[in-house]
């Protein structure tokens, strides 16, 4: 009996693949089958139709489960650095909906959108709908988040191990304003700004790219100006401003203001390797004649055969703790004008200031002069 029982069941799933409906089908076992009644046919069909359910179940389950795990190892895994770096908000967009949706299917498991809007009773998704569609929201920003991290240090590591550094120059810049808050007093206005560069990749390939870059540095900025940039030799697509933050990030190179000892430094190194020397101190020098500049840092660097000088215009801390360098204050010096001696060097420091006349503001700069030399 329950053998027969079995291949009806299955005769029934066979005419249910078929796409023949319910009455059409007990119309053919009852024609089929004579001993069979109507009530027999209709638990036989039920029964079948809830194994071929269960059986559709499982595969849509696993089908879900296998494009999770693809998207997953796609985004996670695959996605190439410079694929996600020209498309950083695509991409982690994209992942993050596609793996919260087959995660949520492959838990909930809808058949179609009219499964989805149906109340089923005794249907233990309809009691935790709501409850899932926050989770997948919440999952989905997560994704998101996280493909993006994870595809940055991809970027990142690509520069670390394989950048190749370079000099080019600025040919333009601007500014655009992104926000305006109206505050107390005036409206605060919030900005980007971008930077407009060239030059040449190690094979001679010529390149201009917009980057985007810190307020304080596109101060500073201007046309032809020199500045270095790091592009991956695998990616050539992957490239970056070397600001002082990019090259501590990239190329592991300090970011600290100029004391005694770097001056002492800069009167004993060969002037071809002084650049090289200043820029693992601080990054962004460039040679100018007989001087080394750094528009970053506003600072400047003349060496000559009887001294080094170092201007800048911003407060620095050469100064500051200058007797832990052997230095001592030699007395009577004036306010502006001080000097300092150790046992082999003198060290002057003056303060100067100059006001602009033309300036709608009228301006004030204050330029720092340190002057260094053997005794």
């Amino acid at each position: 009996m329950n053998d027969t029982k079995e291949t009806l069941i299955k005769d029934i799933i066979s005419q249910l693949k078929k796409g023949k409906s319910k009455p059409k089908i007990k119309k053919y076992l009852l024609a089929k089958h004579k001993n069979l009644s109507e009530e027999q046919v209709k638990q036989l069909i039920n029964e079948a139709v809830a194994i071929k359910e269960k059986r559709t179940d499982t595969i849509l389950r696993v089908f879900w489960i296998v494009l999770l795990l693809v998207t997953f190892w796609f985004f996670f895994i695959k996605l190439a650095p410079d694929t996600y770096y020209n498309s950083p908000i695509f991409f982690p967009l994209i992942g993050g909906i596609l793996l919260a949706f087959f995660l949520f299917q492959a838990i909930m498991n809808y058949r179609s959108i009219e499964d989805f809007v149906t109340k089923h009773k005794n249907d233990w998704r309809t009691k935790i709908k709501s409850a899932m569609l926050g989770v997948f929201l919440v999952l989905a920003v997560f994704f998101m988040y996280s493909i993006s991290k994870i595809n940055r240090a991809k970027v990142d590591n690509e520069l670390k191990n394989n950048g190749l550094v370079v000099q080019g120059k600025i040919i333009d810049g601007y500014e655009k304003i992104t926000k305006r808050t109206a505050k107390r007093g005036g409206i605060s206005e919030s900005s980007s700004y971008t930077l407009k560069i060239h030059y040449n990749q190690k094979d001679g390939t010529s390149k201009t790219i917009s980057k985007g870059i810190n307020g304080r540095y596109y101060r500073y900025s201007y046309k032809e100006m020199p500045v270095d940039v790091i592009y991956s030799e695998k990616y050539p697509s992957i490239v970056e401003v070397l600001t002082p933050e990019a090259a501590k990030k990239y190329l592991d190179k300090k970011q600290r203001k100029l004391t005694p000892a770097d001056l002492i430094m800069v009167i004993k190194t060969e002037n071809a390797a002084v650049k090289d020397s200043l820029n693992n101190i601080y990054y962004g020098w460039h040679k100018v004649e007989n001087s080394w500049i750094n528009d970053w840092l506003q600072a400047a660097v003349k060496k000559d055969v009887y001294a080094v000088y170092y201007l800048t215009t911003e407060a620095n801390n050469i100064l500051r703790n200058i007797e832990e360098n052997g230095f001592k204050k030699i007395s009577g010096s004036e306010e502006k004008v001080k000097n300092y001696e150790s046992d082999k060097y003198t060290l002057q420091f003056i303060s100067s200031v100059e006001r602009d006349k033309n300036s709608k503001n009228f301006t004030v700069t204050t330029t720092f002069i340190y002057s260094l030399q053997p005794k």
